[in-house]
């Protein structure tokens, strides 16, 4: 018997990879992803992607790639893309407790929260802050998978000086032999500080001065 020889194609090994990074979860940083496949000499992807080797998808889901050989073997592969787009929940802690500026409280810290990175109105990016005037404060807050929200938190300001006054309750601004003191009230205010070290509103005076 005449020898006949009998040629063996091997299936193709076809392969999926991504670009960029090799991560298959679309994000907020990364809302599209680019599908490389390989191992044979033509391609064709379901999804009505086309026929080309790299692709680009922008939604979640299974994608399917027919990969066929010189010799017209085919084999199929497929990747499951997930998808990671929850916003961050962004949050503004006052750590000083009071919301109001005075004469008194010149600073307040806040503090943002619910991401990894942040950015303020004021330009800083850090998720502390320090308000030393009233306004809005705004704040971006960024999650790991680069989705963003922001919150913001006001802060008023009173740094009105009172209206202080000192009323003579003697009538006279002059000691005598016979009006030995004189009795002073200061107003205006919640609390009085004279220069002689009272802290009271009232004062008797009985020395010039």
């Amino acid at each position: 018997n005449a020898g006949r020889s009998v040629t063996v194609s091997e299936l193709p090994v076809p392969v999926i990879s991504f670009f960029p990074g090799g991560d298959s979860v679309l994000t907020c940083a990364r809302p599209s992803l680019t599908l490389i496949a390989s191992g044979g000499a033509s391609y064709n992807w379901s999804n009505g992607l086309g026929q080309k080797d790299t692709v680009q998808v922008v939604q979640a889901g299974t994608y399917s790639v027919t990969v066929t050989s010189v010799a017209g073997c085919s084999r199929q592969a497929s990747v499951t893309i997930s998808q990671d787009t929850v916003r961050p929940i962004a949050g503004i802690t006052n750590l000083t407790g009071d919301s109001i500026l005075t004469c008194t409280r010149t600073l307040i810290h806040l503090r943002a929260t619910g991401g990894s990175s942040y950015l303020w109105n004021t330009g800083a990016a850090t998720d502390s802050l320090l308000v030393t005037s009233g306004g809005t404060y705004t704040v971006t807050v960024t999650g790991a998978n680069g989705c963003t929200k922001t919150a913001n938190i006001a802060i008023t300001q009173d740094t009105v000086a009172p209206q202080a006054a000192i009323a003579n309750l003697t009538g006279s601004n002059i000691l005598t032999c016979t009006r030995t003191a004189i009795s002073l009230r200061a107003s205006g205010g919640t609390s009085y500080l004279w220069n002689t070290g009272v802290n009271s509103d009232s004062i008797g005076v009985t020395a010039p001065g």
